[in-house]
């Protein structure tokens, strides 16, 4: 799933499949996931200057009803009401262009770190200022 654009202050859910290196689904089951957004992707930035990251750090079936952890499929999800998450987790996120990467680090032995995506995506301002009824 490559990112493109998103709405800032909607809900946002993002669905990520591990594969293995042959390109079969990964048993994800205990493993952790990262998805940050920077303004700049530049060596030693650390995820502080993140200005927006969710993660899932020990992935469970139970932890969204979307998983399918035997198939390699995570959810992370974020909604619009989280202001003052740390790390930014909310989708307040000012309208602009970021990159970002989603990774991987298997709950095996030597947990390897991998990059499953990468790229930039655009956060567009909304239209709609909806009121919660």
């Amino acid at each position: 799933m490559a990112l493109t654009t998103l709405i800032r202050g909607d809900d946002w859910k993002f669905t990520f499949t591990v594969l293995t290196p042959a390109g079969v689904a990964k048993d994800i089951t205990g493993g952790s996931i990262w998805l940050t957004m920077k303004d700049a992707a530049s060596v030693g930035q650390p995820d502080s200057a993140a200005v927006f990251q969710l993660s899932d750090l020990d992935i469970q079936a139970a932890d969204h009803p979307d998983n399918d952890v035997v198939n390699g499929i995570v959810v992370l999800a974020a909604r619009h009401d989280t202001v003052g998450a740390s790390p930014p987790s909310n989708t307040l996120v000012a309208a602009g262009k970021y990159n970002y990467d989603v990774q991987y680090q298997d709950a095996g032995a030597g947990g390897a770190i991998t990059t499953i995506e990468s790229g930039s995506v655009t956060v567009a301002n909304q239209i709609t200022e909806a009121a919660p009824s």
